[in-house]
């Protein structure tokens, strides 16, 4: 049996319990960019015609008193992996999935028990909520596809539970737009008359074969109920990950970078020690009237290196508008990958050559006059700026 879990407005849950925002407000998380569309939205702004997609312009006209604010794609990830994580006691195959408007995850409960299937729903509920402070609707059902359509369709906390057997049933009545269709297939199907679940598992399977090539086999075999693809058990995204908590609010910006120092000093000493570097960098800010500042930005080269970080860290201050005293500082370190071997100086232990080729430069100099021969030197390493990073000096003339 597969027990499906299913969080509707997963990311928009997140950031109001993250943040201690009003419930009694509607939220959007929408895209900054300058072509900027909603990503996800809360019950209340979804009940007013909002929808991910949409343009920001026009959700703003269905919902003017929405707060508006970006995504925070380092707090959805760090979520689904203390899921993941909290939930392996049930079964060692767990798929998770999350498209930031919903999550939904997936655990094989092997062989269990009609009479234990509602007490193991639920537990997994209850874990859920423990471990992220969400409540999600559980469906149990023989497959993948009608354990999510329980999940998606239960009307209490109450775990909805399919019996064996009776998937077709379930499903019968259920719109055509449960299953993975593509906007032209399912207008295909409208215009057939096709309505209901029930309606596609009634028709022959080969009329849906020539119709829909191979994609018409599996609609076919999901809305009778016959799911029998495995869960595709994912493994959890290493991170590194610090907090620190102040006993009093801070506004010294001084202080702060030496507390980001602390943080991230011991991170890259365990990244250096297993060879490894991070692409990502996460910074959150809490601050004293139960805001939070969030931000996630991809380095350009990967990176253990303590100064690198602490740059990205600056720079991320240097954009962020905090208005009162900050309480609680967490990074993370994330998309870790193997440092790469790389040679530095093609020339290094041949300094014999190197010193030839040197004087050789120097005659040339004498040779031909001033501001004709230039000579390149590191001036900051840690600037991403070119012009700022090397310094140009003329060769002398011996």
């Amino acid at each position: 049996m597969i027990a499906c879990i299913y969080l509707p407005y997963f990311a928009a849950l997140l950031e109001q319990r993250q943040t201690a925002r009003p419930t009694r407000r509607p939220l959007i998380i929408a895209d900054p960019t300058p072509s900027a569309q909603v990503l996800a939205t809360c019950r209340l702004a979804a009940q007013t015609g909002a929808r991910p997609g949409m343009p920001v312009r026009q959700a703003r006209a269905y919902c003017p008193d929405a707060q508006f604010i970006p995504s925070n794609p380092s707090l959805y990830k760090t979520t689904l992996n203390q899921l993941r994580t909290g939930l392996a006691d049930f079964s060692d195959c767990i798929e998770l999935t999350h498209n930031i408007q919903s999550a939904t995850g997936w655990i094989d409960l092997g062989h269990s028990p009609q009479m234990e299937l509602k007490d193991l729903g639920d537990q997994v509920r209850q874990r859920v909520s423990q471990l992220i402070g969400l409540d999600p609707t559980i469906g149990i059902a023989g497959g993948q596809f009608p354990a999510q359509v329980a999940a998606t369709t239960a009307k209490s906390l109450y775990p909805l539970i399919v019996p064996a057997g009776q998937e077709a049933g379930f499903l019968a009545p259920f719109s055509i737009e449960a299953l993975p269709l593509d906007k032209e297939s399912a207008q295909r199907l409208h215009r057939l008359g096709v309505r209901t679940l029930g309606q596609v598992a009634a028709l022959p399977r080969t009329a849906m074969i020539t119709q829909f090539g191979p994609a018409g086999r599996l609609w076919h075999q999901l809305a009778g109920g016959h799911d029998s693809r495995p869960l595709v058990s994912q493994s959890i995204e290493p991170s590194e990950q610090q907090t620190w908590l102040f006993d009093d609010p801070i506004a010294d910006r001084t202080i702060l970078i030496n507390c980001l120092h602390a943080l991230i000093e011991p991170m890259t000493v365990r990244l250096q020690a297993q060879g490894k570097v991070c692409r990502c960098l996460g910074l959150q800010l809490q601050v004293v009237n139960q805001t939070s500042v969030s931000q996630e930005v991809s380095l350009r080269q990967p990176t253990a290196h303590l100064g690198r970080l602490l740059q990205a860290c600056s720079e991320i201050l240097d954009h962020s508008q905090l208005a009162a005293g900050i309480i609680e500082v967490m990074v993370t370190l994330s998309d870790l990958v193997t440092v790469q071997g790389e040679q530095l100086e093609l020339f290094i232990h041949q300094t014999p050559q190197t010193n030839r080729l040197f004087d050789a430069l120097t005659h040339l100099a004498q040779r031909y006059g001033p501001a004709c021969f230039f000579q390149t030197a590191v001036q900051d390493q840690l600037t991403r700026l070119p012009e700022r990073r090397f310094r140009i000096y003329e060769v002398e003339a011996r």
